[in-house]
């Protein structure tokens, strides 16, 4: 019986085959912290750790109202353009953060037809 347990788990160990990891066909963003919140601005960054198609921009977007979307009309955006490398990338607002708001911030990066978005964060201007 030990003998048959033994060759069932043999058999079913050299079954199983490694599963491949596909081939990411768009890039990865992370958004980082907010820091450096002073009067009015505040410095975004974020990192594109992989480029596996062309990015045609990348930049952030942030809000008062509502989730920071592309289609958000609400919502601020910063272009930052075309990204040929992955790499760090930074934003520092324009003075024009309400004091004492919330607002809610992220990357995002768009290749061919595909927008990518970071998590978002958010903070408190001052």
């Amino acid at each position: 019986m030990k003998r048959l347990i033994l060759f069932a788990t043999i058999v079913s160990f050299s079954a199983c085959t490694k599963e491949e990891d596909p081939i990411r066909s768009y890039p990865i963003v992370l958004t980082r912290e907010v820091s450096n919140i002073v009067s009015g601005s505040a410095t975004f960054s974020g990192e594109i750790l992989s480029v596996a198609t062309g990015i045609s921009d990348h930049g952030f977007i942030w809000t008062r109202q509502g989730f920071p979307t592309l289609t958000n009309t609400l919502a601020e955006k910063k272009s930052l353009g075309a990204l040929l490398a992955p790499g760090i990338v930074e934003f520092i607002t324009p003075s024009t953060l309400e004091p004492g708001k919330t607002y809610s911030m992220r990357a995002y990066v768009l290749a061919g037809q595909q927008i990518v978005y970071g998590k978002v964060f958010e903070f408190v201007s001052k």
